[in-house]
């Protein structure tokens, strides 16, 4: 019941304050609390053998607590009343927790801003379009490709970044190119078709590739 003794409470005058609650110690000849019946005058005799008169025990609990969005590294929470238990039903002091944040699988956060790696296909990669980009809370976000985007080129969607006061940062994506190992015959053929083209022509020209995927590429 948080007590700290069990049925009616049946107590003795402390024997070595003589009741007072105080004793008298030090060359100055100060009062202090009896240490010995913790300055009430009296002892318990029937303290409760599980908590020794505290009206507490340590024990193991889960708390839900919420997290409010945009909730930094090193923040400290207050969540009321969760704290030890106060003695013989005194009040419950506060928990506090302090925030460690894991890494995410898809995105690094620096500051506010969020980067991810996000790879793209070849053809995707020379002519361009649209591809999606799950965002931490699950909905897709349509990101446009540039036609003749490169491997390492970074794209940055203002806005999109870790919620934070103030508003939220930025979410730089950087392309990566996926270049298929086991390609089919009829692929092959045509991207020999290509090289042959750029070879015949020159490496360094570059008017026309994307035309020219178009109609050799089946997309």
């Amino acid at each position: 019941e948080g007590k700290g003794y069990r049925g009616e409470m049946e107590k003795v005058v402390c024997h070595a304050c003589e009741g007072t609650g105080k004793r008298v110690s030090g060359i100055f000849n100060f009062p202090r609390p009896c240490s010995v019946c913790k300055g009430r005058g009296y002892i318990i005799k029937n303290l409760c053998p599980t908590c020794g008169g505290r009206g507490r025990v340590a024990k193991r609990s889960r708390v839900k607590v919420n997290i409010p969005p945009g909730t930094d590294e090193g923040e400290v929470l207050k969540v009321s009343g969760f704290g030890h238990t106060g003695e013989r039903g005194g009040e419950s002091g506060d928990l506090y927790l302090r925030i460690g944040i894991k890494p995410h699988e898809v995105f690094k956060k620096v500051g506010k801003d969020l980067y991810m790696e996000k790879f793209i296909s070849f053809p995707m990669a020379v002519l361009g379009g649209t591809i999606k980009v799950k965002w931490l809370d699950g909905r897709d976000i349509e990101v446009f490709v540039q036609p003749g985007t490169e491997c390492g080129s970074t794209k940055t969607l203002l806005g999109h970044g870790f919620p934070a006061a103030g508003g939220a940062g930025n979410l730089v994506i950087t392309f990566r190119i996926e270049v298929p190992k086991d390609i089919g015959s009829n692929l092959r053929s045509l991207l020999e078709r290509l090289a042959r083209e750029l070879r015949d022509e020159g490496v360094d020209v570059k008017v026309g590739l994307v035309d020219r995927l178009k109609n050799l590429l089946p997309l």
